[in-house]
């Protein structure tokens, strides 16, 4: 088989004497777990190894996968430079990757590199691999802020490039849970934190990749995990196999969640039932009609404009979207507005206007919504393959005023206008990610603008209608 064993593993570099400085005594079950590891990938004698790490290169809009012959890398900014691991890169099994990626329309490939040495989420389970006697050339592929999909569609293209060589490869997902087990931990207790390492730790033993699209991407985010990517990636090389797990390991003792697991696959013959990107895909899309049957016109005006854009390489006129019952508000008044393109729960596009620019809220909403899909330099252009998933907000503003104090800001109600004498500006909406409150509002706004918070400012505030 291509794909001969996937293992999902933690990244402790405590685990490494001259680093744990004895703290490598309270995760002694991953230790040896890890060992475990190595010896099973040393007993298979892999023609490559694929390493799956959120801690190399890494692009919101890009998954990158390191290029060249090899690379090397040490422990210097934990304490032990003496520790070095160094490997080659398969560059045939590379190029083969990135040919299925653009064949499969998954942005991914070797361009960008910023820094060629190995990080820590390679270099731990590599030692240990290497620990063992095996040497395999390795593919090294990071992480990105793509979608739950396309990083599995990229593990799915991987096992058809590894098929297509007749590489039989061992697939590494390296990631650690949640930061947030206990008031120790790195980032404090967050109740999100134990309740993510249970879930993960079912899904594991259970192998029911599946379930990794329907995580509250919530309790992800607040539970400070790094191990959610990868291992999406490693259940796409699994696409459609049956597959025996072994949780080999799991210890929360120095507030982070580290859990060593190994994944067989019995056959290479797809099983429908676990085609999870597919059937996630299909649920997705129904999810998705169902939307648009619900969507009012404003949010509708905006899909359209998309769509036609995405199709047509055309901006909508008028005549194609002033109908008999498009709301009066859309054709006889101007406003500033915003639209948001997300793909799944993910941004895919954001643009707008504070202020009204066209001659219509209409002509407004669909010129920002073009921009929002082509225009936003986090992310590359919509394209016509991705239409189905794609969902919309569309966020209309009143009319700014001025305030004379932060008393006047309530960032759950009010966005903010922090603006200089000589005419920088910044902005933020209302209910923004993260703000919690008036000074982070208008600290994040001046930011945008490039405005120091000791400078004089002029403050107004505004409210929206979010269509969505």
């Amino acid at each position: 088989m291509s794909i001969a064993a996937a293992f999902a593993v933690p990244h402790p570099v405590i685990c490494l004497p001259r680093v744990g400085n004895g703290e490598q005594r309270r995760i002694s079950n991953t230790i040896d777990a890890l060992r475990e590891m190595g010896r099973r990938v040393a007993v298979l004698k892999p023609d490559a190894i694929v390493v799956f790490t959120p801690h190399a290169t890494a692009y919101c809009d890009y998954i990158h996968i390191s290029p060249g012959t090899g690379a090397s890398g040490n422990f210097a900014k934990y304490g032990d430079a003496g520790t070095v691991v160094g490997t080659a890169y398969d560059r045939p099994l590379v190029r083969a990757i990135c040919e299925e990626a653009y064949r499969a329309h998954v942005h991914a490939g070797t361009s960008g590199e910023k820094t060629p040495e190995l990080d820590h989420g390679t270099m731990i389970p590599l030692h240990f691999i290497h620990e063992a006697g095996e040497y395999a050339p390795i593919v090294r592929v990071s992480t990105s802020d793509l979608t739950d999909v396309e990083h599995y569609r990229l593990g799915e293209c991987i096992a058809r490039a590894a098929k297509r060589l007749g590489r039989r490869v061992v697939v590494i997902a390296s990631g650690d849970m949640s930061h947030r087990l206990h008031h120790s931990s790195p980032y404090g207790f967050e109740k999100e934190g134990p309740e993510f390492d249970r879930t993960m730790c079912g899904i594991l033993a259970s192998g029911d990749f599946g379930s990794l699209f329907t995580l509250d991407p919530r309790v992800a985010e607040r539970a400070v995990q790094c191990c959610l990517t990868p291992l999406l990636m490693m259940a796409g090389t699994l696409d459609g196999m049956i597959v025996t797990s072994d949780l080999m390991s799991y210890e929360g003792s120095v507030g982070v969640g580290y859990a060593v697991t190994e994944f067989q696959p019995l056959s290479e013959l797809a099983v429908k039932e676990r085609k999870f990107g597919d059937i996630y895909e299909k649920s997705e899309i129904k999810f998705r009609k169902e939307m648009r049957r619900k969507e009012d016109a404003y949010v509708t005006l905006a899909r359209r404009a998309v769509e036609n854009w995405a199709r047509s390489g055309a901006i909508l006129e008028p005549d194609e979207y002033v109908t008999d019952d498009l709301p009066e508000e859309l054709t006889t008044t101007r406003a500033g507005a915003f639209v948001a393109v997300r793909k799944g729960d993910s941004p895919r596009g954001y643009m707008g206007t504070l202020e009204p620019t066209r001659e219509t809220l209409a002509d407004e909403i669909v010129h920002n919504a073009v921009t929002a899909c082509s225009r936003d330099e986090r992310f590359p252009s919509v394209t016509v393959q991705e239409l189905p998933m794609l969902n919309y907000w569309v966020d209309i503003l009143g009319e700014p005023e001025l305030v004379s104090s932060v008393d006047e800001l309530d960032p759950t109600r009010y966005g903010v206008i922090v603006s200089t004498p000589d005419g920088r500006r910044g902005s933020v909406l209302p209910d923004e990610d993260d703000i919690l409150s008036v000074d982070e509002q208008v600290d994040r706004a001046c930011r945008r603008g490039g405005i120091d918070s000791q400078e004089r400012i002029t403050l107004q505030r505004f409210e929206v209608t979010r269509h969505q």
